[in-house]
């Protein structure tokens, strides 16, 4: 129970506050720059899931390479991946939407769970 309350605590704190990457523990701040990211999934070197979490249609209209589109809502039901350890990095509309994500993926049992932040930086960066 006690456990339960205090991760009830974090989430509502990290709701409030401005430093939510930090607060929610899903960073690694080089997958927050475009093009680390480009040159991670370039290498192939890393086994990784990337996941769009923005709606299907989004999906359909662009997306990054090697993206799954596993929309915020369905998460629980379609699953990135069966290797619970694999490196998962999830963007979506918006930095806060993409930590959301995140956190559903923590939650569900899968370790290195970061989020990227929206779709728009990767596409201000490389304009794809």
């Amino acid at each position: 129970m006690t456990a339960t309350i205090r991760r009830i605590s974090r989430k509502l704190t990290s709701f409030f506050n401005k430093d939510e990457y930090y607060e929610t523990g899903y960073t690694d701040e080089r997958f927050q720059d475009p093009v680390y990211l480009k040159n991670f999934i370039e290498s192939g070197a890393i086994d990784y899931c990337l996941v769009d979490s923005r709606d299907t249609q989004d999906f359909a209209k662009g997306h990054i390479l090697t993206a799954k589109s596993v929309p915020y809502y369905s998460i629980e039901g379609n699953l990135p991946s069966e290797n619970l350890f694999t490196i998962i990095i999830v963007y979506g509309y918006t930095k806060r939407s993409s930590i959301k994500a995140a956190e559903v993926l923590s939650e569900l049992g899968y370790f290195n769970v970061v989020a990227f932040g929206s779709y728009s930086k990767w596409t201000e960066c490389f304009g794809e």
